[in-house]
């Protein structure tokens, strides 16, 4: 299973799951005009160990996001 196959599916399991994408594509390139509104945040790699720290604690600490589609 690829990454947006993974993603797909553990958001369809747990909404509330907040997800931290990292890729070696930029985030306007894995974009379908909805993917990077799923997200909670982005990392293009390389990156360093400090930028992930950064990334997940603004993650951790952002509102959550709605979920759509009635469960």
């Amino acid at each position: 299973m690829g990454g947006r196959a993974t993603f797909d599916f553990i958001k369809s399991q747990y909404p509330y799951l907040k997800v931290l994408v990292c890729s070696g594509y930029s985030a306007t390139m894995l974009d379908d005009g909805k993917f990077t509104q799923s997200i909670d945040g982005f990392l293009q790699k390389p990156y360093a160990l400090e930028d992930i720290a950064h990334k997940v604690r603004e993650i951790l600490e952002a509102a959550p996001k709605q979920v759509s589609g009635g469960a």
